[in-house]
Order: C-alpha cells, then structure tokens, then sequence
C-alpha cells in the first residue's frame, strides 16, 4: 500500500469533486464526496479509510432534479481532529474557485499521480469525435478534458502533467476554462504515465486509442 499515493488520490477527488468544511462558527468539520458512480464512491472511500482513524460513514440517498429521481452515495469523515490532521498533514485546500495543488504534488511522484489520478476520475471526461475532411476522409480524434471555473488551479494541473511528461492546453470558454489533452500520442501518455483509476473512464479511454475499437468506446 502507498499511502502517499492514497493521499494525492483523496485530495485530487477533494479538489475536483469533494468538500472539505472547517466553519468554527458553526462547529462543522469534516471531508466529504456525493457522487451517483459506486465505484467512485467506493474507491474514495477505501483511499481516505487508509489515511485517517477517523470513523467513516458511507450510505445512500433518494434525491430529485429537476423532477427526476436519483440515488446518490455519500462518503463523510467527520471531527474537528481528523479533518485537522488531514489538512495539515496532506496541505489540501478545496473550493471550486480556490482550490490547490497541495505543495507535496510538486515534490513527490507517489503523491503526483495520486493527485492527478483523483483529479481526473472526478472532473476528466473522455472526448471522442470524427473530424470530417475535404476529401470525405474522417479522423478519428480523441481528448481528455477538464472543465473549471478556476484559472489558476489548471494551471498548476498543466505543471503537474508537464512533470509527468503530458502535454496539454487551456482556453476559456464563456465563464469556464478547458483544459485539454488533446490528440492520440498526448492522451496514450497520459494514459501510461497516470490514467484514470474509474473502470468506465478507464475503459473508454483505453478503447478509443485502438483504431478497430475507437467506435465502441464512442458507444460507452
């Protein structure tokens, strides 16, 4: 087990999709993730339960949008200590304007990966299309994306994947910025040197960079 790994994955998911709650006004401490995948919901929750003594609950809920039913999971860490310990030891910082890289993905590859891993599974969506040309030719193109209110924290994403040896743009869209791993060689880097740790992400991606499989990673 590595628990410096453990840990850059947790935070990762906290940045992209998670909450972290310190409000002494209130008393209300803890580390969380809502998310309708069980795998995610899982597999977040075996991560945390190897960095914290803290109890864990993890249960299901009924919840309406927009007049549609839907069961979500919830994972929750709860207590002023625990959540104290987490933050101090690992440096997360979450927000979905202010989030951070914790200063430890700059320093440790473990961490790095984990981070980006947990980034990813949360926020990184498969981008698959066919780019049709003059000659009636079509390209198959393919592309990891994340989309973020937050400047500044894609940008050290960016430098977290360049030390990864990943290339990748951001461009603002409206309110939001994309950023972009973009084409078959940056995205099979991407894949070899972190990936996604969901089974669905992971497959869809992994399909796509297969020319005779390409169309039914478009299906997932």
């Amino acid at each position: 087990m590595n628990l410096n790994f453990n840990a850059g994955y947790t935070c990762g998911v906290l940045c992209s999709d998670g909450t972290v709650e310190w409000r002494k006004k209130f008393g209300n401490y803890l580390i969380s993730l809502e998310t309708i995948d069980d795998e995610f919901a899982d597999r977040f929750l075996f991560m945390l339960a190897t960095l914290t003594e803290g109890k864990l609950k993890s249960y299901q809920c009924r919840k309406i949008y927009k007049e549609k039913k839907y069961i979500t999971n919830i994972v929750i860490l709860r207590g002023k200590r625990y959540v104290k310990l987490f933050i101090d030891k690992w440096g997360v910082k979450t927000g979905s304007r202010t989030w951070k890289a914790p200063p430890m993905a700059f320093k440790d590859r473990d961490f790095r990966k984990g981070f980006l891993q947990g980034f990813f599974d949360g926020d990184g969506t498969v981008r698959l299309r066919l780019r049709a040309h003059k000659d009636g030719s079509k390209q198959k193109c393919r592309s990891v994306r994340v989309t973020s209110v937050n400047l500044n924290g894609l940008k050290q994403i960016k430098q977290l994947l360049k030390l990864e040896g990943v290339d990748c743009v951001i461009y603002p869209v409206k309110n939001y910025f994309f950023l972009d791993i973009d084409g078959k060689n940056r995205v099979t880097k991407f894949v070899k040197n972190i990936n996604f740790g969901l089974s669905r992400k992971g497959k869809k991606v992994e399909l796509s960079l297969d020319p005779t499989t390409f169309e039914e990673a478009r299906k997932l």
